[in-house]
């Protein structure tokens, strides 16, 4: 089974949440933007990705993802398949001359990358 096979779903994922594509409003209320990699997919893809942008701190993101509603559910071979495409996503876009634009895009790249692998 290929791993675009394993890791699909009915669920609109942003797929790129972090610290500067959520926006908490006045009250407290959250907001996802940048919607650039936008596609259907499973439901935990979302929680994979934001813990692999986060800092749990002593907490062990293995246990909060199987600790979450969404990531008790999913397969442990999907999660697998979906964390090898996310880093030979990452070492691909890593490698990467940065952008004139964006200048800090290879930093964050890399820092995904090793988020991905380590």
């Amino acid at each position: 089974m290929m791993w675009a096979e394993l890791a699909t779903g009915d669920t609109l994922p942003h797929c790129d949440p972090r610290s500067d594509n959520i926006l908490i409003g006045p009250c407290g209320t959250a907001r996802l933007v940048d919607w650039g990699h936008t596609c259907t997919g499973p439901a935990w893809g979302d929680l994979v990705c934001l813990l692999l942008q986060s800092d749990p701190g002593d907490a062990d993101p293995e246990e909060i993802f199987v600790g979450h509603p969404v990531g008790e559910a999913a397969e442990p071979k999907w999660v697998d398949a979906f964390l090898v495409a996310l880093a030979g996503y990452w070492t691909h876009t890593a490698s990467l001359p940065g952008l004139a634009h964006a200048p800090h895009l290879h930093d964050r790249r890399e820092h995904s990358r090793q988020a991905t692998i380590g």
